[in-house]
């Protein structure tokens, strides 16, 4: 099985089974600042300054309630930047964190490597008050992913990459897409197309799409669910996450729940 190695094999993401409980967005019309966080995270942010980012929630991470992540340039994928947890603490846990070149939008993912059930961590995604949202039209977005494999009850974890593409209808409200061009860049296959299927949003919000991807024969292979969320001026940027679980071989260890985490960050084409 094929890991990073050491410390730097542990990341981050969604916990327990199924997909994470997410925390109640705020109420409030279209140009609010929203933030959506799940797992095991309660807060999260990123520091200029320093160049650290600090999350709230980690379990284990360095015994202190608000984690501090340092850059490791080594770890970066797709233009997101990698952080780990320093001290590493009872469970080295690694971080990955993109704000948008406007700064309207941010998406995190944080995850260990845990052997315990599928480890912990969660993700955060975010806009600011300079959105607003069109009531009319269709547009297309493209964005990056950065994505983190974990197994239950197996140590290790993989990293992954690709394309974001979404398709929608501001006055239906309502939106879909397809994640392409993935690469699992710890055992360097390609990996499958996802159809991120047709979800409705309110306050350009959604919240309830569904999420597969298919073999050549039909077959779903991966299934789960995304989340997206238009901001800036104008809808100009998209954010979100989407998780998938599937069942694995890795050498000796056979049909492994796995399960990847996926945060993106674009902008309208």
């Amino acid at each position: 099985m094929r890991y990073l190695a050491g410390a730097a094999g542990l990341a981050a993401l969604l916990s327990a089974c199924g997909y994470d409980d997410v925390k109640a967005p705020p109420a409030g019309g279209a140009t609010t600042r929203l933030e959506q966080l799940s797992g095991e995270i309660t807060a999260a942010r990123y520091d200029p300054d320093t160049d650290t980012v600090i999350i709230t929630g980690a379990p284990y991470d360095d015994g202190n309630l608000e984690g501090v992540y340092v850059r490791d340039p080594a770890l970066d994928i797709n233009g997101f930047q990698a952080y780990r947890n320093n001290p590493a603490g009872f469970s080295p846990y690694i971080a990955y964190w993109r704000t948008s070149a406007t700064g309207a939008t941010q998406a995190g993912v944080v995850r260990n490597a845990d052997y315990f059930d599928l480890g912990y961590g969660g993700s955060i995604y975010r806009r600011d008050a300079t959105t607003t949202i069109p009531r009319e039209g269709l547009a297309s977005y493209t964005a990056d992913y950065v994505g983190l494999i974990a197994f239950e009850n197996a140590s290790g974890l993989e990293r992954t990459q690709g394309d974001v593409r979404m398709e929608v209808d501001f006055a239906d409200e309502r939106m879909r897409g397809f994640v392409t061009n993935r690469v699992n860049l710890s055992t360097g296959d390609a990996m499958l197309d996802v159809v991120l299927n047709d979800s409705t949003f309110a306050n350009g919000h959604a919240t309830s799409g569904t999420a597969v991807s298919r073999d050549g024969a039909g077959d779903t292979v991966e299934s789960g669910r995304y989340e997206a969320l238009f901001g800036g001026e104008d809808a100009a940027e998209v954010v979100g996450v989407f998780v998938l679980s599937s069942t694995v071989d890795r050498g000796a260890l056979t049909d492994l729940r796995a399960r990847e985490t996926g945060v993106f960050i674009g902008t309208r084409d």
